[in-house]
């Protein structure tokens, strides 16, 4: 399927995500995380989670979505 519009869209997805990475990774860096590269895709997943979720419980907040998001930084980054 070499060319096709799904072999493209996957492609341009992977890309971004790449790119991505790289951009949140060199901040994790900084702020203290051990393998920032896999803590940027960690934290990539989990926004994608987090949308997936939304779709199905509209309730969720930005206040639930920072409840969540702390603990994973702290982890990840060894935050005290």
């Amino acid at each position: 399927m070499v060319g096709s519009p799904s072999a493209e869209l996957g492609q341009a997805v992977t890309a971004w995500e790449a790119r991505a990475a790289g951009a949140i990774a060199a901040v994790l860096e900084q702020a203290g995380a051990r393998r920032p590269t896999e803590a940027a895709r960690t934290l990539i997943n989990f926004i994608r989670g987090f949308e997936l979720e939304r779709l199905v419980n509209t309730n969720l907040s930005v206040t639930d979505f920072k409840r969540r998001l702390m603990p994973l930084l702290q982890a990840l980054c060894q935050l005290e």
